[in-house]
């Protein structure tokens, strides 16, 4: 869709929940943007505080600023999906409610857009700030192989609607890591990312609890620690066909790691006996057999992983 002026429309998503101290400000900063054809979409996932008056009274004020309220509680990666159904916009750019973008962001985004088609992915340098101290993410730029490593861009990056609607949104599953899960399938495709030279996002660090938005999803521990195995596993291939391309060493390296947070799942739920039900059930629907499973016998718990038995102790 264009707009008036005959910029593609662009739509900032905001997911909200108990976002009221910062809402304001995070919103401001997409409505000082020099880029003539902007909509604002906010979901409010339940909050508990005046998150949802908040921006209806914003919404009163702003014609572009669109508000949804949810019925119940259903996480980031819903509230996201959500919000992008509902946008009218060409190109999409999610935005945490805690979080600041620059007034030239989207100007100089879609300057990129404009200027070569094939790019799929605009993101800029970031900083990260608390109170009056800011400093810079020192994220490494996009490559192939450092995505495949881990994430190396952020969730508040620019890419059209349609690219969302095929790969089938972020992945409702997942209560971390939705953005390294959906930035993958690019990578997957061999879409381009683009990174702009200029810190333009603001990432607002709150003490020892990190960012807002990890109050936002604290799921239980066990389903927390399937997090970074449900990544894996949603692109295994993609993965067992780069491990051919490295030195023997490096898989080696990964696959520890994922035995690892695969323990974890055991360790827990030893110690909590009431989930064994619910992780078998999980371990089978989530991480999929044959890829990764646990056998049980009343003598032994075999752990499997791509197949293979990679852990075996006595009960």
């Amino acid at each position: 869709m264009n707009t008036a002026a005959g910029n593609p429309l662009v739509s900032v998503v905001i997911p909200v929940y108990n976002a009221e101290k910062y809402l304001a400000e995070s919103v401001q900063s997409v409505l000082a943007q020099t880029y003539d054809g902007i909509e604002i979409v906010c979901v409010d996932d339940c909050s508990t505080d005046g998150s949802l008056a908040l921006l209806e009274a914003l919404a009163r004020e702003h014609v572009n600023l669109k508000v949804h309220a949810l019925n119940t509680n259903q996480g980031l990666s819903h509230a996201r999906n959500f919000a992008i159904e509902h946008a009218r916009g060409e190109f999409i750019l999610p935005l945490d409610a805690d979080d600041l973008i620059a007034p030239e962001y989207c100007r100089l985004a879609m300057d990129v857009f404009r200027e070569d088609p094939s790019v799929a992915v605009v993101y800029s340098r970031c900083k990260r700030f608390q109170d009056e101290k800011s400093w810079e993410w020192g994220l490494p730029e996009y490559s192939r192989e450092r995505m495949l490593a881990g994430n190396c861009v952020y969730a508040t990056a620019f890419y059209r609607k349609a690219d969302w609607a095929r790969i089938g949104g972020y992945d409702e599953r997942l209560h971390a890591l939705e953005d390294y899960d959906f930035w993958l399938h690019f990578t997957e495709n061999d879409r381009k990312f683009r990174r702009i030279d200029q810190c333009l996002f603001f990432y607002r660090q709150h003490g020892d609890d990190g960012h807002l938005i990890a109050a936002y999803d604290n799921g239980d521990r066990f389903m927390e620690n399937t997090t970074n195995l449900r990544v894996w596993l949603n692109h295994n291939e993609f993965f067992r066909e780069f491990f051919s391309e490295m030195d023997s060493g490096t898989p080696d390296k990964i696959i520890t790691t994922i035995k690892l947070n695969i323990l974890g799942l055991v360790k827990i739920v030893e110690k909590r006996k009431k989930y064994v039900t619910t992780y078998r059930k999980i371990f089978l629907t989530v991480l999929g057999i044959p890829l990764a499973g646990v056998a049980w016998s009343d003598s032994k718990r075999k752990i499997l992983l791509f197949g293979q038995s990679v852990h075996t102790t006595k009960l």
